[in-house]
């Protein structure tokens, strides 16, 4: 997992992981590949009454072959990571 300030500074539309059949949660804050591994990184603010904390949670999501190259053709394959926006 990332921290946000650690992800690059290249943000992303949201639509262009939606439209590889990647579900991106609403409050994602950006993203990085490792190897056929797409990792979000998405705000938790949690259930528990009381002061807010937010955390960081890291979303694995699997991909294809053909994902994996899709990413790579536009330039978005990268374990530096993008941001979300």
């Amino acid at each position: 997992m990332r921290e946000p300030d650690q992800l690059g500074d290249q943000f992303v539309s949201k639509k262009k992981l939606e439209a590889l059949g990647i579900e991106v949660p609403e409050d994602a804050l950006g993203f990085y590949v490792k190897d056929k591994t797409l990792y979000i990184e998405a705000m938790d603010t949690g259930d528990s009454p009381g002061p807010l904390m937010i955390m960081i949670d890291s979303i694995e999501v699997p991909l294809s072959d053909e994902q994996v190259q899709r990413l790579k053709d536009d330039g978005l394959y990268s374990s530096e990571g993008f941001r979300l926006g």
